[in-house]
């Protein structure tokens, strides 16, 4: 029988896990566990605000058992940087998953990639944001990188869904991205059909420089890539790919 997944949480995100991994068993390990409490584990999911803490609990697991494999949750405000990774000592199997409030599912689908790797439970799902602003008189142009995307989309065998963020337009920029929104067809030729709709648009009550953009598409939208394109159809659909 397999062993339970060992959860480690400073409760900051206060994620319910009792409910979200329900179907699993799992024992919640205080930060001074001894090894022996956790050593039948299947996996360790190590939730620490900080990125330095979270580290340190991964290299404490690993100096025990180096094939344990790990699932370290995170967020956009206090990220886990490449420098972090390359940190964790160990060969064992090493999964990180952006969490964002009640993305329930999404803990599950990385729990079955990281037990099961040679089962996939999901297609990589890519995020298109584009940042506008005040782009009423150049709609078209805005418009038209839309409609190009969609067809890149449709075209290729991925799973790809669209953002317009509006960043706090004085205009009717957002009136006519909520009419672009409403005129597309949500679900013709994609792999998946139960995926989030492939056109939506969000609106920032103030303009932030697309830095509020970035921040509001990591934040709110669930995706496995992101991509932060310029809506201006300047940009190159066939260097996507690279």
């Amino acid at each position: 029988m397999q062993g339970p997944i060992a959860i480690f949480s400073d409760n900051n995100r206060a994620i319910d896990y009792p409910n979200v991994i329900c179907f699993y068993q799992y024992i919640q390990c205080e930060d001074t566990e001894t090894a022996s409490v956790y050593e039948e584990a299947c996996c360790c999911l190590i939730d620490y605000r900080e990125p330095g803490q979270a580290v340190r609990k991964a290299n404490q697991i690993r100096s025990q058992f180096p094939q344990m494999p790990l699932l370290l949750v995170t967020d956009v405000t206090f990220p886990f940087s490449d420098q972090h990774m390359v940190q964790i000592i160990g060969v064992g199997r090493l999964r990180l998953l952006f969490w964002q409030a009640n993305d329930t599912e999404e803990i599950i689908s990385e729990i079955q990639s990281l037990l099961y790797p040679e089962y996939s439970t999901k297609s990589q799902h890519v995020a298109f944001i584009l940042s506008v602003y005040n782009e009423e008189k150049r709609f078209v142009h805005v418009k038209t990188f839309a409609e190009r995307l969609q067809t890149f989309i449709r075209s290729h065998i991925i799973e790809g869904s669209i953002y317009l963020i509006d960043d706090g337009s004085h205009d009717g920029t957002n009136a006519l991205i909520k009419a672009l929104e409403a005129t597309t067809d949500l679900s013709v030729n994609r792999i998946n059909q139960n995926l989030s709709p492939l056109l939506q648009t969000r609106e920032l009550g103030r303009n932030t420089r697309k830095a509020g953009t970035y921040l509001e598409g990591m934040r709110t939208i669930g995706a496995d890539y992101y991509v932060f394109v310029d809506a201006d159809d300047s940009f190159l659909l066939r260097t996507l790919p690279e």
